[in-house]
């Protein structure tokens, strides 16, 4: 049921780092440029439903390599990781995740619960109960499929869900590039969305963003729209009390 022919593909293009969420980069060098074709097709596997989920987020991983060329393997490692990571406490703190899931929980229920569709569901916080109430054997996969390779799977699934799950409840476009451009300029996940109105997630909102893409276009020193440069006037972030003109410099750096 989880199409192992085919999602087996990942195993050749994912090796281990010692660490969940970093497997799923790759090995260092040219393994990190092959993610793309080996990865594809085994999101094709999972079918049209979680694929639409999982394949943003193998999109914007890539995209991180192409974006950030100066930056080492161990970096670019450091950075998904991060990102993921915020994503996950972001979820927590806007309090969609009330079931305490992990974010490899979300994505191995989905996997292990093809029959339960998320099209089935007016939002991504009523299907994650859904996943929530089905069942789940953790770390049960199907023979010929690496710890390594499954864990991965599981990983970029339930990212997807928690990014859309947060799109939702902020009723705002919140790709997981923002998240990954918040990472590089040095935020945390209450940086992004304290609760209390004062990250710049909840800044953005209220200066009438519509698109969380946007923070790109500001910390790059590109040309933004005036509620971004509004919603920035002045900010500093909750948690690590960076200020704008610190971020942008994060963003532009190597570290």
């Amino acid at each position: 049921m989880f199409g192992l022919g085919v999602i087996c593909a990942i195993g050749s293009a994912v090796a281990s780092f010692g660490s969940a969420v970093a497997s799923f980069v790759g090995s260092v060098g040219s393994a990190v440029a092959s993610i793309g074709s080996a990865i594809g097709s085994a999101i094709a596997a999972v079918g049209p439903a979680l694929s639409n989920f999982a394949r943003p987020v193998i999109e914007c991983f890539k995209g991180v390599i192409a974006k950030f060329p100066e930056l080492s393997i161990d970096r670019i490692k450091a950075l998904i990781e991060t990102t993921m990571k915020i994503v996950h406490a972001v979820m927590d703190i806007l309090g969609i995740n009330k079931h305490q899931m992990e974010q490899h929980e979300i994505g191995e229920r989905a996997l292990q619960n093809p029959e339960i569709k998320p099209e089935d569901y007016d939002t991504t916080e009523e299907y994650l109960d859904a996943l929530h109430a089905g069942k789940y054997e953790k770390g049960k996969h199907p023979d010929g499929i690496s710890d390594n390779a499954w864990t991965a799977m599981c990983h970029v699934v339930g990212t997807g869900l928690e990014v859309k799950a947060i799109s939702e409840k902020m009723k705002m476009a919140t790709p997981l590039s923002f998240f990954c451009d918040c990472a590089k300029a040095g935020l945390s996940a209450k940086d992004v969305i304290d609760g209390k109105g004062g990250g710049v997630l909840e800044k953005m909102r209220e200066n009438g963003v519509t698109d969380a893409s946007e923070f790109s276009r500001y910390v790059s020193s590109d040309s933004c729209g005036a509620p971004m440069e509004a919603a920035m006037q002045g900010f500093v972030a909750p948690e690590t009390g960076l200020t704008s003109a610190q971020m942008i410099e994060n963003y532009a750096s190597n570290k």
